[in-house]
This record gives structure tokens, C-alpha cells and sequence, in this order.
């Protein structure tokens, strides 16, 4: 019985470093990819901060006039928001269309960031 009660302190411990490692790798990832990113998006529901660690690139190869989106989970809220970069008009003619598909909930907004 104790070693079983072991084994399982074991394997609980080795899923720990590989969730941390897979975190750390996530991060090394982002921020290869894009290193100018912001530390943090505002959410689009509460108006609170998704950090960076949270963030998500979404493929927008095959969209044109979007440059990057980035979604990202509130610290506050624990809701998913998101953030766009690229034309002003295609990013516009996006907020519209997802606020459409959220009922005119959320709160979207424009925010400069130079990256």
C-alpha cells in the first residue's frame, strides 16, 4: 500500500514539471514569434487586463488585412477576449461582426499599442 501511495506522489509530481515546462515553453514560443507584444489586453467584458502568459496567436494567413489577433483569458473575470491588429477598416468590419455574433454584448474598443 505505501507504494502505491509513492507511485502516486510520483506521477503527480512528474505531471507538475511537464505542466510547468509545457508553460514555460508556451512562453518561450509567444514570445519568440512576436516579441513586441503588450504585457497584458483589456478584456472586452469587464474592462480588466488578460496577461500575456494567457495569450493565444490566431492564424490570420489566409485574412486579409488582419495582421494579428490575439485572445487572451480576463485575470479578472476568467472570460476569453480578444485583440486585433491590421487595417483599420477590416478590423472594424471584424469588431462589428463579433459583436453581432455576442447578442451587442461585450464591450469592444480601440486601443493603440505600438508593437
Amino acid at each position: 500500500m505505501a507504494t502505491k501511495k509513492g507511485s502516486d506522489k510520483r506521477k503527480k509530481k512528474l505531471l507538475a514539471k511537464k505542466k510547468m515546462a509545457l508553460t514555460k515553453a508556451h512562453q518561450q514560443n509567444l514570445e519568440s514569434k512576436t516579441p513586441g507584444l503588450p504585457d497584458y489586453i483589456t478584456c472586452n467584458e469587464c474592462g480588466g487586463m488578460a496577461p500575456k502568459s494567457t495569450f493565444e496567436i490566431l492564424d490570420t494567413k489566409k485574412t486579409e488585412g488582419l495582421d494579428l489577433v490575439i485572445t487572451g483569458t480576463c485575470q479578472d473575470c476568467g472570460l476569453a477576449t480578444m485583440a486585433m491588429s491590421g487595417d483599420p477598416d477590416v478590423v472594424a468590419l471584424y469588431i462589428d461582426a463579433f459583436q453581432e455574433e455576442m447578442g451587442g454584448k461585450g464591450k469592444m474598443g480601440v486601443e493603440s499599442i505600438k508593437i
